[in-house]
């Protein structure tokens, strides 16, 4: 499965589509932070006013109440924005912290992060 659920399925194909966001076909670094951002519905809630079409805003967007799994989600989002590195690789590969299906959605981002929006499928 490729998306974290059907929920974020609808949310991120639904932006995909509506083209109001044209850098999720030109920036793949746009598009795998804010399919990841998607993921989450309280994430989602918190940030999406802070998305626009040139760029994410991460500085303006509050995550206070969020749960350990939108915890790491966010910051990895924001990682693959910037192209900082500030979650390491031994948070990311610690059962304890990070379940196997958040481990795969963050490794689905990283494909976006690579490829680009052609490697969701539709």
């Amino acid at each position: 499965m490729f998306f974290r659920n059907t929920e974020h399925r609808r949310r991120f194909q639904s932006l995909r589509k509506s083209e109001l966001f044209p850098l999720l076909n030109l920036s793949e670094a746009y598009a795998a932070a804010v399919f990841l951002l998607a993921s989450d519905a309280f994430l989602w809630k918190q940030s999406k006013d802070f998305i626009d079409q040139s760029s994410i805003h991460f500085k303006d967007i509050r995550i206070h109440g969020v749960d350990l799994d939108g915890y790491a989600i966010f910051h990895t989002a924001r990682d693959m924005y910037y192209g900082t590195d500030h979650t390491a690789i031994s948070e990311l590969s610690d059962p304890e912290l990070i379940s196997d299906k958040l481990l795969r959605l963050i490794i689905n981002a990283f494909l976006i992060r690579r490829h680009g929006i052609a490697a969701v499928p539709t």
